[in-house]
């Protein structure tokens, strides 16, 4: 499993670096819905590894198992709906295709433009 996720993320960082790229963080964008950050992109491909966990609102932050999630601009509307189930009481299980990077794998930083907003170790970028 650790292997599949390694190759999920090094293919997620080749994806995200084009010739003008000069961070991991261009062409995330944050989003705040109803009082809440979370982030989208819409240039990263998909990828095979998955991430679940329980949906939670901390520090006016939506994570999923205590990663951030960079959510394909397809899938802004599930980050939605999540922000709405928990508000009312929910706690939504969520899987996510993607990939990810975390510090505690000894992955490269997280962009500060994701941790100023929201203080994590882990961010999991969605697939479309």
């Amino acid at each position: 499993m650790r292997a599949l996720w390694i190759v999920a993320c090094v293919a997620l960082l080749a994806a995200s670096c084009d010739s003008g790229s000069t961070s991991a963080g261009d062409g995330v964008e944050p989003t705040e819905i109803d009082n809440v950050w979370t982030f989208q992109h819409d240039s990263l491909g998909g990828d095979a590894a998955l991430h679940g966990g329980v949906a939670e609102i901390r520090n006016n932050c939506l994570y999923v198992d205590d990663a951030v999630v960079v959510w394909h601009e397809s899938q802004i509307g599930q980050a939605e709906d999540l922000i709405t189930d928990i508000k009312a009481g929910g706690r939504p299980d969520v899987l996510l295709g993607g990939g990810g990077i975390s510090l505690d794998e000894g992955d490269t930083p997280i962009p500060s433009l994701i941790t100023d907003l929201c203080p994590t170790r882990v961010v999991w970028y969605s697939s479309p």
